[in-house]
């Protein structure tokens, strides 16, 4: 007899797994919904707002910020994802993994968030033409949310692996409804697409810091590592438009 041979699974244990994981459907599907309408608010109000040129010129900036940040950020989640998945009932290690994930992520994405926060502007020109350059601004200001997503997208996937669907769902929601808010506010209080963009970019690190707060909560982790990797962060943000500032406008 064929010892792989694996009975197969009765119609309780189907429905005990069914009633368990009924979240993943159950919400997975609205999170993905509000996740993409979240992603695409700015280039629909943008054109709404404004004009259907600066919807062009944020969306050339996104795409050319996401994509290498896709890619490294996708595969580092897919491994995390793996490992955790693997020792589930492990916290202290995912703790740590959380932990050294986050940290390696800061420090391979440091240096391209420097470079393209301070010289997007002359990069796009350079790259793409004299008529872009607007967008190259607008990689610059969106260069601090870009590398915030870059190094916390990787861990939300715990949300999935501790079976937090409900929360990852009022998460996209939020983010959504806050964007949303933030590009009219910027419209309406100061009618310029760059307030608007800048509001935007406030707003989502806000909210995505948040979710790091939330999940370092979830893992049981200590207020100390907590606030010290926040501080890095909300550090970076201030300093690297500083900065940007004083070079652009020289305040």
């Amino acid at each position: 007899r064929n010892s792989t041979y694996k009975a197969k699974p009765s119609r309780k244990e189907i429905l005990i797994l069914a009633r368990r994981y009924k979240d993943f459907s159950k919400y997975g599907v609205f999170s993905a919904v509000f996740n993409n309408l979240s992603s695409n608010s700015p280039v629909i109000l943008l054109s709404l707002l404004f004009n259907s040129s600066y919807a062009g010129f944020f969306s050339l900036a996104n795409r050319i910020l996401m994509l290498p940040m896709s890619v490294v950020g996708g595969s580092v989640m897919q491994v995390f994802l793996k490992e955790v998945s693997e020792k589930k009932a492990d916290l202290e290690f995912i703790q740590n993994i959380t932990t050294l994930t986050i940290r390696r992520l800061f420090y391979i994405g440091f240096v391209p968030m420097i470079v393209l926060g301070l010289f997007g502007e002359e990069l796009f020109s350079f790259i793409f033409g004299e008529k872009w350059r607007t967008a190259g601004l607008y990689a610059q200001y969106l260069m601090p949310l870009i590398y915030m997503v870059f190094v916390i997208s990787p861990i939300s996937s715990l949300l999935i692996s501790l079976e937090k669907q409900k929360e990852s769902l009022v998460f996209n929601i939020a983010i959504f409804i806050s964007r949303v808010l933030a590009l009219y506010f910027g419209w309406y209080f100061f009618n310029t697409p760059e307030s608007s963009l800048i509001f935007y970019v406030i707003v989502s690190f806000l909210m995505w810091l948040f979710l790091l707060i939330y999940i370092y909560t979830l893992l049981g982790k200590n207020m100390y590592f907590i606030f010290k990797d926040i501080s890095i962060f909300i550090t970076s943000f201030f300093v690297l438009y500083y900065v940007e500032s004083f070079f652009t406008y020289g305040i």
